[in-house]
């Protein structure tokens, strides 16, 4: 999986490794780009920059969205802002499970091939891969603590760099390009929240992505069959909302989670 020559102290301290050699890189900006190509191929309209002040509500059920002080009525409203998604919830007098964080990414400037396609670190947290320009651009894990800061630091930077080096040191002398934060939607056990709420109806959610938007696009379509025909799929069931308290959060065994 990686082209380029790894430090052999660094391959003396593994103890273990999961090679999965069907992963890969999906870039997300292709990703919306094609979703934003079909929503005007379908005649949608989709609003930049307008803000969700509210929501119409009858008997525990959706019926409108406010925009700004414009009421946009519906049948069914799909919850899928992110970090923001708990937030927009109680604006629906509902709850959902999670809280918001902050994650920060750095890219290096292109070289040749070095990582195919993707490397992850349980013991520093940290994961990143090679852009098709040939940039390593990689993150670290989300701090324990909530945070809304969306500034970069540099303590992160040097703590990402560090990573680098120690695996490749060829990178030593590797400008970096650009330093960024992203803010993220959490929940109890890293998997996300898909399905209705369980209090308030025709409200649908997909959020706590904290591990990317990779199942998103499967995700939606299965909520659109939910949605549209009334039936769940097996799939998403064990991802609905109200899984804790019903004690059955998702356990999922390609992920190692570490704990002091």
């Amino acid at each position: 999986m990686m082209q380029g020559v790894i430090h052999a102290a660094f391959l003396e301290y593994v103890t273990a490794a999961l090679h999965q050699p069907r992963g890969g890189m999906a870039p997300h900006h292709s990703v919306m780009k094609g979703y934003l190509h079909a929503c005007g191929e379908k005649g949608i309209e989709v609003r930049y920059r307008t803000a969700i002040t509210g929501f119409d509500m009858h008997d525990h059920s959706v019926r409108g969205v406010y925009v700004n002080d414009h009421l946009i009525r519906c049948d069914t409203v799909v919850i899928a802002a992110g970090p923001q998604s708990p937030e927009l919830a109680r604006y629906a007098q509902a709850e959902i499970d999670g809280y918001m964080m902050p994650i920060e990414a750095m890219a290096l400037e292109p070289m040749r091939p070095l990582i195919g396609p993707a490397l992850a670190l349980i013991d520093s947290l940290a994961y990143f891969h090679q852009t098709a320009r040939g940039e390593v651009v990689g993150g670290t894990e989300v701090p324990e603590t909530p945070q809304t800061n969306l500034r970069a630091d540099v303590p992160a930077m040097a703590a990402m760099a560090r990573v680098y080096t120690r695996l490749f040191p060829q990178l030593a002398d590797i400008r970096i390009l650009r330093q960024w934060a992203g803010l993220l939607h959490i929940s109890s056990d890293l998997a996300p929240l898909l399905g209705q709420h369980p209090r308030v109806r025709d409200l649908w959610f997909s959020a706590g992505w904290s591990y990317g938007f990779a199942g998103a696009p499967g995700a939606g379509l299965l909520m659109a069959k939910a949605i549209a025909k009334g039936q769940v799929d097996e799939i998403l069931r064990p991802f609905a909302l109200d899984r804790f308290e019903k004690g059955n959060p998702i356990q999922e065994a390609g992920v190692v989670m570490i704990k002091n």
